[in-house]
């Protein structure tokens, strides 16, 4: 991939509509919460400092500082640890709206799916999904089990869920149903029969009409995307490359606090060992 083909084609979609959000690798922790994610470290005066895991984070957290409303893109590092402890970082271009809803995600999908469609080469597939679909399907659910449910939602394994079901007597007979559909109705039009509410149901038909008409992208439908790790509360994408079979964008409306949705979306570049 032309990389230096690919930022212009996103600066060019950012420039005179987004404001570059310029913040640094590190920020000092005042909520001890913050180090149970992500990389922290402590330094001789005793304070705890934590590495850039997720720019969303860190640009949630500047608007609440600051709540006049922003369009922010960004590029830049974000650090993790890999399965065997070792700090790794990743390069992200990325745009978010806060406040954010339909109208500013389909924004923030044209540059960010736009910008990869027109510079891969190859052919995309954009799985698009609503997550208030799951979450009215599991308010009958004990928090407890939630998140062991929603792991197995990501790993699309509906036996595991049946068993789950079985023993703890939950009904999860329509979640079920959502995984084993998921590999066959992959247009929107395959769940007109599943008690998916109206207004879902229209606004996912503007992302899937909107993005339909780019070349080389292929537009699906997959509610069985859990999104375990992150405060989606509506609309998501996820956009795969089908040569390298990776995935290599993303986003969503979610929750910056309960009276407060942004919406975004990250391209994910390269990897680095640290």
């Amino acid at each position: 991939m032309d990389f230096d083909a690919l930022f212009n084609a996103f600066y060019n979609r950012v420039s005179g509509n987004f404001k570059k959000f310029i913040e640094s690798d590190i920020k000092r922790v005042r909520d001890m919460s913050e180090v149970l994610s992500g990389v922290s470290f402590m330094v001789k005066s005793g304070e705890i400092f934590k590495l850039r895991d997720d720019f969303t984070k860190f640009i949630c957290d500047y608007v609440l500082a600051n709540p006049e409303g922003s369009r922010f893109w960004y590029e830049g590092h974000v650090y993790f640890l890999d399965n065997l402890g070792n700090l790794k970082s990743r390069y992200e271009l990325g745009v978010e709206i806060i406040p954010g809803g339909l109208n500013e995600l389909v924004e923030c999908m044209k540059v960010i799916v736009g910008t990869y469609v027109e510079y891969s080469g190859s052919s995309l597939i954009l799985e698009v999904s609503d997550a208030r679909v799951l979450e009215d399907l599991t308010k009958h659910i004990p928090m407890q089990f939630k998140k062991e449910i929603f792991d197995m939602l990501d790993k699309k394994d509906f036996s595991e869920l049946e068993i789950l079901g079985s023993v703890r007597n939950i009904d999860v007979s329509k979640l079920v149903e959502v995984v084993k559909n998921s590999f066959l109705r992959r247009n929107l039009e395959d769940w007109k029969d599943f008690p998916i509410a109206e207004e879902y149901r229209r606004q996912l038909q503007v992302v899937v009409d909107t993005f339909s008409a780019f070349e080389n992208l292929t537009v699906e439908v997959d509610f069985s995307l859990a999104r375990t790790t992150e405060e989606y509360c509506g609309l998501t994408f996820a956009l795969y490359d089908t040569e390298s079979s990776k995935l290599v964008a993303a986003g969503g409306e979610y929750k910056v606090n309960e009276s407060l949705r942004g919406v975004g979306g990250t391209i994910f570049l390269f990897e680095n060992q640290c």
